[in-house]
């Protein structure tokens, strides 16, 4: 009798052990799920030269306990998510996007990276922000098509297809993020060599220029009236009564082509403003997309040049009638 006590009370505390081995294993560790949630980023071609903080924003849109089985949707499910994070924050940091990444908060950029998970799906941007001048640069949201139709997936199944699509999907969002800021900087660039150029140039020069953007129009103008009251007296003490002419016609024609221009910028504002600009803005010579306000902005720089101009115009004419007497 005491042989069979003996033997039943064995026989629970190994059914015991085996049954908590068994469930020991339904549930994967925070650390092991790190651990095998190993990913490569596709390494950045180009890298901006700047220092950059990284946060990952998730946003669930479904509770992950409706595809998750009941063996792992509790601890898993924070344990998915907190893979999830640091895939997508390594890829940031690995890739070489940035020059160097810190935490301290000190950057150049702060990026974040939202990811906006739900049971059948998800999608993932990039938003970064320049610390200095505060611009947002952000990626079009770009959605995970291997995660469609996961909704009875168990957590391991939906881990392995979005770390499989990572990379690429990253990629990509990065890439378009380059892009963004490489626009901004050639942008400012412009603006240096253009306010270089305007600084340094010669009356002829301002009036037959062209300007892209209300700022760069607005300092032309203030580069014109500089131009006035400094090189005008010489201009018309000492340059050839020809050249003079020639003055007085590219400004005649300067000021014809801009009434033109600024007919055509008020035409926009307007259409703009009645809505008929599905995108509420107009495409520039240069490429960039012009809001209401840029737009009104260079009708009203061009009539102001044009009123800078006229007096300039009537100078000239006045030292050649008074040469030709």
């Amino acid at each position: 009798m005491n042989m069979t006590k003996n033997t039943i009370r064995w026989v629970c505390q190994t059914c015991v052990g085996i049954s908590l081995l068994l469930c020991s294993g339904c549930l994967t560790p925070v650390g092991d799920y790190k651990a095998s949630t190993t990913n490569q980023p596709v390494r950045s071609p180009i890298q901006v030269d700047a220092t950059a903080t990284v946060e990952v924003v998730l946003v669930a849109r479904d509770t992950p306990n409706k595809w998750m089985t009941k063996a792992d949707k509790k601890k898993d499910g924070a344990n998915y998510r907190a893979a999830l994070e640091q895939v997508l924050r390594d890829d940031i940091v690995t890739s070489g996007l940035f020059a160097r990444i810190v935490t301290d908060g000190k950057a150049d950029y702060a990026v974040k990276i939202n990811w906006i998970d739900s049971i059948t799906s998800a999608a993932c941007a990039i938003v970064a922000t320049e610390t200095a001048t505060g611009a947002q640069f952000a990626t079009h949201s770009l959605a995970y098509p291997e995660l469609r139709g996961s909704a009875g997936r168990t957590i391991q199944a939906r881990r392995k297809a979005w770390l499989k699509a990572t990379p690429a999907q990253m990629a990509m969002l990065r890439a378009e993020l380059v892009e963004k800021i490489q626009a901004q900087k050639l942008r400012e660039k412009e603006q240096s060599d253009q306010s270089s150029f305007l600084a340094k140039a010669s009356l002829t020069e301002l009036i037959i220029g062209t300007d892209k953007n209300i700022t760069s129009a607005r300092e032309r103008n203030r580069a014109i009236i500089v131009a006035k009251n400094m090189q005008l007296p010489s201009l018309l003490r000492d340059s050839k009564t020809s050249d003079l002419t020639a003055l007085v016609i590219k400004i005649e024609q300067a000021v014809l082509d801009l009434n033109h221009e600024s007919e055509v910028a008020n035409d926009r504002a307007q259409r703009m403003a009645a809505g008929s600009d599905r995108t509420r803005g107009s495409v520039a010579a240069n490429g960039s997309t012009q809001g209401i306000e840029e737009v009104r902005g260079l009708a009203i720089s061009y009539q102001e040049r044009i009123e800078l101009l006229k007096p300039i115009a009537a100078a000239l004419k006045e030292e050649i009638a008074n040469r030709n007497r």
